[in-house]
C-alpha cells in the first residue's frame, strides 16, 4: 500500500532525486549559521535557518528535507480551513475552498520542493487572512517573515496595499485620518523591518 502511494500519489514528489536548486538549499543550510547570512545575497535567510535546524533533527534525505516544505504547506491548509469556516459557515464553500486549495496541482508540486515555496504559501495565506480580519500584529509578523523567506513576497503586501487604496479612497484625502489608519501604520512598520535586507539586495545588485 505504501509503495503504491509513493508511486501513484503526490507522495511521489517526496522520493524524487534532488535537483540543482534543492541541492543548493541543503548545502547552504548545512553551513554554520554564522556563514549562512553572509553568503546569501538575494535570497533571505528564514527558510535556510529553519532547514538548518530541521536537518539536525530529521536528517538530509530527500524525504526528510522535503518534509519541512510540506509542513509549511500543511499549515497554509489549516489557515485556509479556518478562514473558509469564518467566511462561509455551513455553506458548501466552507469545505470546497480548502479542498480546492489542497488539490491545486501547482501548489502540491511546490509543496514538496526543498525550497522556500511551502513556507511562502503559509506566510502569504496568513498575511491575507490577517489583513481580511484586521489583525495587524499578525499581519506585520506574517508579512515580515514572508519577505525574509522569499524576496518576491513583496508581491503579497503590495497587492494588499492596492486593494486597501481602492477600497479606502475617501481616507486618502484626509491627512489626519491617514496618520491614524492602522493599515498604513502596519505597512510602515513592515517596510522598516524589511529595510535591512532591501539595502543588502541593492548592494548586491550594484556589484553585478
Amino acid at each position: 500500500m505504501l509503495n503504491w502511494l509513493l508511486t501513484h500519489s503526490p507522495l511521489l514528489y517526496f522520493t524524487q532525486s534532488l535537483w540543482r536548486d534543492e541541492a543548493f538549499s541543503i548545502l547552504a543550510a548545512q553551513k554554520p549559521l554564522s556563514e549562512i547570512l553572509p553568503k546569501l545575497s538575494f535570497e533571505p535567510p528564514v527558510y535556510y535557518i529553519l532547514l538548518h535546524y530541521w536537518m539536525k533533527v530529521v536528517g538530509t534525505s530527500e524525504i526528510a528535507t522535503r518534509s519541512l516544505s510540506f509542513v509549511g504547506f500543511a499549515l497554509a491548509c489549516v489557515v485556509v480551513i479556518l478562514w473558509a469556516e469564518k467566511l462561509f459557515a455551513k455553506h458548501w464553500l466552507s469545505w470546497f475552498t480548502p479542498l480546492f486549495f489542497f488539490v491545486n496541482p501547482m501548489l502540491i508540486y511546490y509543496a514538496f520542493e526543498v525550497r522556500t515555496y511551502g513556507w511562502y504559501m503559509f506566510f502569504a495565506v496568513l498575511t491575507l487572512y490577517a489583513y481580511s480580519y484586521k489583525k495587524w500584529p499578525l499581519f506585520i509578523s506574517a508579512s515580515t517573515l514572508g519577505f525574509y523567506t522569499h524576496s518576491y513576497f513583496l508581491i503579497v503586501p503590495s497587492s494588499v496595499a492596492i486593494h486597501w487604496i481602492i477600497t479606502n479612497r475617501r481616507i486618502l484625502i484626509s491627512p489626519k485620518k491617514l496618520l491614524r489608519e492602522p493599515f498604513l501604520q502596519s505597512m510602515l512598520l513592515f517596510v522598516l523591518l524589511i529595510a535591512p535586507w532591501l539595502i543588502k539586495i541593492s548592494k548586491a545588485l550594484s556589484t553585478l
